[in-house]
């Protein structure tokens, strides 16, 4: 049972806090400046502030006119515009997108074009979080996940154009992972199902080694940061496939990596979903396709998986004197859903004013 010490911020009990990037006393270059007010809109991302990181991009877009920093940003706004809570702004983060799409491809930009490309994958493939969007789209979830396919299948036409690991290409793989399981959604042939999570398995398995070589080859902090975060979020989404396959116990070890690497970087909503995760695996209740071998079995532990929805509610949310704020509604909507009726609020509960 999730219970609240108002008295007192979960958070303030220990364990790394996201802090903005230490700007140094002595001149940097332009470029530095600008890769550092980028990561600090970046942690206000992380940190769930989406309304401030907004009003942040929009100034950043007036201050820096060069067309390969408004790529970045606009790509950073359209994410910051898909993820603003309560309400969702997919129809201005559409905007954004298509305007880094023809600022990518003016620049021959081949990496920030297939990130922008996924981005609109992504917004179809999501549709259902904003009702407006999605009535505006046709309200069809599965012509929404199709039109999701072309914009992947087109980003991927870019992937020859590339050299190395880049952000991009792994945003593809991820994404066409995610695509995957919204499709197994939609059936009920379970040969399907099973078929489309072994591509999106594949997929995952991929874009683990792709974030893992990207890391080894980062030459610098704010390198090392992205790679992170990418090798995180494909951990977190191959836990959830590995668990749909029955491998509860690689599920486990991919979902526990993933909230140690967002820890790290101090992105609570990524360490918030991880820990949801966590604590349904170890809570017995498994949605399953294929029935576990013996030493995939995993032992439900009623105290571990507690312990974990409570750092879930910790990262969506924030204690202001009495109050409880709530700063990202998905995850805590995760938690009710899953504790009900035995989640109890000691404090009042507020949707964040942002």
């Amino acid at each position: 049972m999730v219970q609240i010490n108002s008295e007192q911020d979960p958070r303030e009990a220990g364990g790394p806090q996201p802090q903005p990037p230490a700007k140094d006393s002595l001149p940097v270059s332009p470029e530095t400046e600008f890769q550092l007010r980028l990561a600090e809109i970046q942690n206000l991302i992380d940190t769930s502030q989406h309304q401030q990181a907004l009003a942040e991009l929009d100034q950043a877009l007036e201050d820096w006119p060069a067309p390969e920093q408004q790529v970045e940003l606009l790509l950073q706004r359209g994410l910051a515009q898909r993820m603003i809570a309560p309400e969702r702004r997919y129809s201005a983060a559409v905007a954004s997108f298509i305007t880094a799409t023809e600022q990518a491809k003016k620049l021959a930009n081949f990496d920030a074009l297939i990130q922008a490309l996924v981005g609109r994958a992504d917004l179809l493939r999501t549709s259902g979080r904003d009702k407006i969007y999605f009535q505006s789209i046709g309200g069809d979830k599965r012509k929404a996940l199709k039109r999701a396919q072309e914009f992947l299948n087109k980003a991927g036409t870019y992937l020859e154009k590339l050299d190395g690991p880049t952000i991009g290409q792994h945003k593809l793989l991820n994404e066409l992972a995610l695509l995957e399981k919204e499709f197994v959604l939609l059936t009920a042939d379970d040969a399907e199902k099973l078929k489309r999570l072994e591509t999106a398995e594949g997929h995952e398995q991929v874009a683990v080694k792709l974030a893992g070589q990207g890391l080894e080859e980062s030459t610098d902090d704010g390198q090392q940061k992205a790679w992170r975060d990418r090798l995180a979020r494909s951990l977190t989404t191959l836990g959830v496939t590995l668990s749909r396959l029955g491998k509860l116990r690689d599920a486990y070890d991919a979902q526990k990596a993933a909230f140690d690497l967002y820890d790290q970087i101090g992105d609570r909503r990524g360490a918030g979903n991880a820990a949801v995760s966590l604590a349904h695996l170890l809570s017995g209740e498994h949605d399953f396709i294929r029935e576990p071998e013996p030493e995939q079995r995993l032992l439900p532990d009623s105290d571990q998986a507690n312990a974990w929805w409570q750092t879930a509610f910790d990262a969506s949310t924030r204690v202001e004197g009495t109050q409880v704020v709530v700063t990202d509604p998905d995850i805590y909507d995760s938690i009710k859903k899953a504790l009900l009726p035995g989640f109890r609020d000691d404090a009042s509960i507020w949707l964040d004013p942002e």
